[in-house]
């Protein structure tokens, strides 16, 4: 809420969220079925805004819950690859070839390894709705995990 103090009259402005909705002592003014009109303007731009809200936070859960099943499927890929990795360098060890079974072996642990380290370092920052931006919320910002 703003306030401009003037002369001759003071002059607020209030508003939530895309709604403008004048004084109660300004609507006193109008017409009834008019009053009523804007009222019912302001109750369905609410419904719908409170309708898109939902539907925006669903949709992020549904994304959530995709993204989560790729990183599960990427980290079981990843344990094979290791794991199949690990026999390969074990088997050419166990005939003699042990130079290229710790580049095999080991090179594929090390670099699985790598990649998710790297991966479970880059946490995303919180994202703020549009209603949380327009009221100025911060949301507090998230530290890697450590350890």
């Amino acid at each position: 809420m703003t306030s401009d103090k003037t002369p001759d009259h003071d002059v607020k402005h209030e508003t939530a969220s895309d709604v403008w909705l004048p004084p109660a002592r300004e609507l006193a003014e109008y017409p009834p079925a008019f009053v009523d009109s804007v009222i019912k303007m302001a109750e369905t731009q609410q419904i719908h805004r409170h309708q898109l809200e939902e539907k925006a936070l669903q949709a992020n859960i549904a994304l959530r819950k995709i993204e989560l099943s790729l990183e599960a499927r990427g980290q079981a890929f990843a344990f094979c690859i290791g794991i199949v990795a690990l026999l390969i360098g074990a088997t050419l060890g166990w005939k003699g070839s042990q130079i290229t079974a710790s580049v095999i072996g080991g090179g594929g642990v090390i670099g699985l390894v790598t990649a998710f380290l790297r991966s479970s370092s880059t946490v995303p920052a919180p994202q703020l709705s549009d209603s949380q931006k327009k009221a100025g919320k911060q949301t507090a910002p998230q530290s890697p995990p450590t350890g």
